[in-house]
């Protein structure tokens, strides 16, 4: 079995660095790996281990055979079995089956939106009758990918972390022992606005507290308002901007408190991440987080888009300091039982092989 990722980009994002992880397990068992990524690379290639055979596509639009044909040689050099597809890179996939009628194509759908996206899943239906299995980040995706998609063979697997520490200087601005941590890059689903309107509410009533928003920038609108309602809050020493890390895990600890503030997840990395590190979570209650973190016991869950309830939460674990030693022990040892890389691959070669 010989099994290639395949993913749009390598920016820092959640499915890029769970198909980097993907890839990385792989080689860790034994089996080949290999990596293939269509539109652009990024600062992930650089976390590919020695080993993983690697191709970049250089697709330059949405149907490009050249960029399909180079996917098809190298998948003939190397003998692929099967093409693991992440998020929309399964149509790349999917043109490749034509001229690889053999390959098996993985579904790996990453995206907790896709639920209410309504006619926009229209081309994926289509594509999953060449779908071999179907591979979902939460329950309610498990449940609609079984009613819409001709692949019947549909499974969850949680998303799990590969520890790498690398050398970096990420130094966070704020007082120590004050820092709140947003891991998320700056795109609408994420809402940092409304992180920005915590902010502002914490601030008033806890000066010496500062929030970080670690991710990648893209110069977009959101962006742009994001900034504007810092300015228009009078936040700009209070929340503080860092852009794309290389190593995320020393800002993690440097943090105090981690937040995710999605109006929708599949199930975040960031989640993992600050689980790993012990970090206290307050997070909206959206895809497969609740099935993670239990209100009160394992950190503290709010409804989406709700800043007031929100700050509550915010409130309460900067004040309860048991609940944030206790919360952040217990999200640990969540996420080392049931996200662990050689529980979730052991399982996920069960279903493929």
């Amino acid at each position: 079995m010989r099994i290639l990722q395949l993913i749009d980009s390598l920016d820092a994002g959640g499915a890029e660095r769970m198909a980097v992880n993907y890839a990385n397990a792989i080689l860790h068992t034994g089996l080949p790996s290999y990596m293939a990524t269509t539109r652009k690379e990024g600062p992930l290639r650089k976390n590919l281990k020695e080993g993983v055979g690697y191709l970049f596509i250089r697709k330059k639009q949405r149907a490009d055979l050249s960029a399909i044909f180079r996917l098809r040689s190298f998948c003939v050099k190397n003998s692929i079995t099967h093409i693991h597809a992440h998020g929309s890179s399964y149509f790349d996939a999917v043109l490749t089956k034509f001229f690889l009628p053999k390959i098996k194509i993985i579904w790996h759908d990453h995206n907790g939106g896709r639920i209410s996206a309504g006619s926009a899943n229209l081309m994926v239906i289509l594509c999953s009758l060449l779908f071999s299995h179907v591979i979902v980040v939460n329950k309610d995706l498990e449940l609609w990918s079984k009613k819409y998609l001709f692949c019947k063979s549909v499974w969850y697997l949680p998303n799990f972390i590969i520890l790498e520490e690398k050398s970096s200087n990420v130094k966070l601005y704020g007082q120590k022992s004050f820092r709140i941590l947003l891991l998320a890059n700056l795109r609408k689903p994420k809402n940092h606005k409304l992180a920005v309107l915590t902010a502002a509410l914490i601030h008033a009533k806890f000066p010496n507290w500062s929030f970080h928003f670690v991710g990648n920038l893209f110069g977009d609108k959101y962006e742009n308002d994001v900034r504007s309602l810092i300015k228009k809050k009078s936040l700009e020493n209070v929340v503080f901007l860092y852009g794309r890390v290389d190593d995320v895990h020393q800002a993690i600890q440097q943090s105090d408190i981690g937040i995710i503030t999605s109006d929708y997840e599949g199930l975040p990395v960031s989640l993992l991440e600050l689980g790993y590190h012990g970090k206290p979570v307050i997070s909206t209650r959206v895809g497969d987080i609740p099935n993670v973190i239990s209100h009160g016991i394992s950190g503290l869950l709010s409804e989406p888009g709700d800043e007031r309830e929100f700050a509550t939460n915010v409130e309460e674990m900067i004040t309860n300091i048991n609940l944030r030693k206790n919360s952040g022990e217990r999200l640990k040892d969540y996420i080392a039982k049931y996200h662990s890389e050689i529980s979730v691959i052991s399982e996920y070669i069960r279903i493929v092989g």
